[in-house]
C-alpha cells in the first residue's frame, strides 16, 4: 500500500478537526446570519459616505448596509481566530511528539495552513452568499475574495496564538478583544476613523476596504486584497518561526504540572526515572 505524503495527511487531519468542531458550524450557520440581520435591522437606512480610497474614491452607501458588510467581517474573522487558535493550541503536545518521532515541523503546520484556506474559502463563499441575500452587491467575486483575506489574516493570527501562548483563556482573550477594537474602528458606520490612514497599519484596513469597494462600487479593490494576504504571510511565517524553535529545542507547548514551568523532552526527573523518594 502507498504511504500516505506528511502533508496531506496533516492537512486532512487538521481540516476532519474543524468538521467535527460543532460548536463552530453551529455558529456560522446560525450566529452569523442572526447578527448580520439584527445589525442591519437596528442600523439607519440614511446614506453614508465612504472614503475608498484610490480603489474606488469617495462613494455613498446605506448605513445598514455598510452595518451589514461591516458585522459580516466582524463575526468571519472572530470566528476564524478561534478556530484557528484553539485547534492549534489543543494539539500542541501531540504535534511535538509527532515532531520527536520524526514528523517533518514544517509540513505539520503548513497542513494547518492549508486546513486554514479551505475553511476561509467557505466561509467567503457563505458570506457572500448571506450579504447578497440582503442587498444587492456589485462585484460578488471580489467581495468574496475580501472576506476570504480577512479570515486568512485572523486565521493567521489565531494560529500564532496557539503556537506561542500556553493558556486558552488567554489567547481566547486576544483573538475576541483585537477583533472588536480593529473592526470597530475600520466600521465606517461606527467611527469616523474609518478608511484613514491612522488604520493603515491594522489587520482589517485592507480586507474591510475591499469589502466595501467591492459591495458597493464596480471598483477592484487590489490593494486591500494584498494588504490582507501580506497581513496573513506575516503571521503565518511568525509561528513557522515560533513552532520551529519550541520543537527544535523539545520544549512541549502545554505546562507541565511542575512547577508550572514546561517540560523537556527526552529528560525526565528523579521520580519518573524510578528513583526512591526522599
Amino acid at each position: 500500500m502507498r504511504k500516505r505524503r506528511p502533508l496531506w495527511t496533516a492537512a486532512g487531519f487538521a481540516l476532519l478537526g474543524h468538521v467535527r468542531n460543532r460548536l463552530a458550524l453551529g455558529l456560522a450557520v446560525f450566529f452569523l446570519p442572526l447578527f448580520v440581520f439584527v445589525t442591519g435591522t437596528a442600523a439607519p437606512s440614511t446614506g453614508l459616505p465612504l472614503a475608498l480610497g484610490d480603489a474606488a474614491g469617495p462613494a455613498v452607501a446605506a448605513a445598514d448596509r455598510v452595518m451589514r458588510v461591516s458585522c459580516a467581517l466582524n463575526a468571519v474573522i472572530l470566528l476564524t481566530g478561534l478556530m484557528m487558535f484553539m485547534a492549534t493550541i489543543r494539539a500542541g503536545e501531540l504535534d511535538h511528539r509527532l515532531v520527536l518521532a520524526g514528523y517533518p515541523r514544517f509540513r505539520l503546520l503548513l497542513g494547518k495552513t492549508l486546513a486554514l484556506c479551505a475553511v476561509a474559502c467557505l466561509l467567503a463563499l457563505y458570506t457572500t452568499a448571506l450579504l447578497s441575500a440582503f442587498f444587492p452587491v456589485r462585484r460578488p467575486w471580489s467581495l468574496a475574495c475580501a472576506v476570504g483575506t480577512a479570515a486568512l489574516a485572523y486565521g493567521g493570527i489565531g494560529i500564532l496564538l496557539g503556537a506561542l501562548l500556553r493558556s486558552e483563556l488567554a489567547g481566547v482573550f486576544v483573538v475576541v478583544m483585537a477583533s472588536m477594537i480593529d473592526m470597530g474602528l475600520q466600521n465606517p458606520a461606527a467611527s469616523q476613523l474609518a478608511g484613514g490612514p491612522s488604520l493603515r497599519l491594522l489587520p482589517m484596513h485592507g480586507p474591510t476596504q475591499a469589502a466595501l469597494v467591492s459591495a458597493f462600487t464596480t471598483g477592484f479593490p487590489a490593494s486591500g486584497l494584498l494588504a490582507g494576504l501580506t497581513w496573513w504571510a506575516v503571521a503565518t511565517a511568525a509561528a513557522f518561526t515560533v513552532f520551529h524553535i519550541r520543537t527544535h529545542h523539545g520544549c512541549v507547548a502545554t505546562p507541565a504540572l511542575r512547577g508550572g514551568k514546561p517540560a523537556r523532552a527526552g529528560r525526565q526527573s528523579p521520580h519518573e526515572e524510578g528513583a526512591p523518594l526522599r
